[in-house]
C-alpha cells in the first residue's frame, strides 16, 4: 500500500504544454508507485465522495476504459457516456457545449472529454467551473492527447531512464494528435534526439516545427523507417489518419523483416488502435512494448486524477 504526498493539479489539462518538467516527473513518480502497489484505504476513503464525468463523444477503448479503471481503483465514482449520440450535444439537437458544461458543473467534480473535432473541448471549457481533462480532440493543428503523451513518456522511462540520452524514431502523420502531444512532451527533455519519418515526406506542421526549434530539440527527417532503426532506442509508430482502412506509405511500415536492424534493448511503441503500419506478427517480439504501454495508461491516469483529487478533496 502507498500513501500520496502533496501533489496538486488544479487547471485544465488540455495540452501537454501546460505542464512543466517537475509536474511531469511527479506524475511519473506517482504512476510508478501505483504500478507496484495499490492505493491505501485512506486515499480511497478521501476520494469516495468525488464524482468524475466521462464525456466521450468519440469512440474509445483504451483511453475511456483506463480512465474508468483509474477512477474506480482510486475509490471515486464515475458517470457519463461512451457514445456522443446518447447526448443532446452530439445528436441532431446539437446542444451547445457551453450548455453541456453548465449542466456537468452541477453533476460532477471533474470532467474528462474526448471529441473527434478540435474545438468542442475548448468551447466546453468556456463555461466549465470544473477541471477538464482532454482525452483526445480531433487531428491537425491544436489537436492533442496529453494523457497519452504522459503514459508514453512513462513507458519510455521504464526502459530508458529520462536523465540519460536516447534516440526516438517517430513515424507519424503530421496531423496525429498522439504524435503532436508526444513531441511537445519530449521538448522538455533535452537529452532526447528525435528522428522523424512522416507520410509522403510531409513535414510537421510549421507551428510544431517552430515549437521544437524554440525548445532546442534536435530533430532530423528520414526518407524511410529503415534509416533510423539501427540507432533508435524507441520506435514510436504513431498511427496515421483517423480511419481504420488508411494505408500508409510502404516505407513507413514496420514489417517483421526489419526487426533485425533493431538493437537488443530497443522498444516498439504505438498508441493503438493499429493499422497496416504495425503487423500482428510483431506482437511476440522482445521489442514489443505497445501492450504494456496501454496498461501503463491506468497507472498514469490514476496519478493525474489523484493530482486533481488532492485539490477537490481539500475544498
Amino acid at each position: 500500500m502507498i500513501s500520496v504526498r502533496n501533489f496538486f493539479l488544479k487547471d485544465n489539462l488540455l495540452s501537454i504544454k501546460s505542464l512543466d518538467l517537475d509536474t511531469i516527473m511527479n506524475i511519473i513518480e506517482l504512476a510508478q508507485n501505483f504500478k507496484v502497489s495499490k492505493p491505501d484505504k485512506k486515499i480511497k476513503k478521501r476520494n469516495e465522495d468525488i464524482l468524475v464525468a466521462s464525456l466521450f463523444f468519440q469512440p474509445s477503448t483504451r483511453t475511456r476504459l483506463s480512465f474508468e479503471s483509474a477512477v474506480n481503483r482510486l475509490g471515486a465514482k464515475i458517470i457519463g457516456f461512451a457514445d456522443g449520440e446518447s447526448s443532446r450535444s452530439g445528436s441532431s439537437w446539437n446542444e451547445k457545449f457551453t450548455d453541456t458544461a453548465q449542466m456537468i458543473n452541477a453533476y460532477a467534480d471533474i470532467a474528462i472529454m474526448r471529441h473527434a473535432k478540435v474545438e468542442p473541448v475548448h468551447n466546453y471549457c468556456i463555461k466549465s467551473r470544473l477541471p477538464v481533462i482532454n482525452a483526445g480532440n480531433g487531428e491537425g493543428l491544436n489537436a492533442e492527447h496529453p494523457t497519452q503523451a504522459l503514459l508514453d513518456i512513462f513507458t519510455i522511462h521504464q526502459s530508458f531512464p529520462l536523465h540519460k540520452s536516447l534516440t526516438l524514431l517517430l513515424c507519424c502523420h503530421p496531423s496525429s494528435r498522439s504524435a503532436r502531444s508526444l513531441l511537445f512532451c519530449i521538448a522538455l527533455f533535452h537529452n532526447i534526439k528525435l528522428l522523424l519519418c512522416t507520410e509522403q515526406n510531409c513535414k510537421l506542421l510549421p507551428e510544431d516545427e517552430a515549437y521544437l526549434r524554440q525548445a532546442g530539440v534536435t530533430y532530423e527527417y528520414l526518407r524511410n523507417i529503415k534509416e533510423g532503426l539501427c540507432s533508435a532506442d524507441v520506435i514510436y509508430m504513431a498511427g496515421y489518419k483517423e480511419t481504420a482502412d488508411h494505408l500508409p506509405d510502404s516505407n513507413l511500415m514496420l514489417t517483421p523483416d526489419l526487426l533485425s536492424y533493431l538493437h537488443p534493448r530497443a522498444i516498439i511503441m504505438h498508441p493503438l488502435p493499429r493499422g497496416y503500419e504495425l503487423p500482428y506478427e510483431l506482437d511476440n517480439s522482445v521489442h514489443c512494448a505497445y501492450f504494456s504501454q496501454a496498461e501503463n495508461g491506468v497507472f498514469v491516469r490514476m496519478a493525474i486524477l489523484q493530482g486533481y483529487f488532492n485539490v477537490i478533496g481539500g475544498r
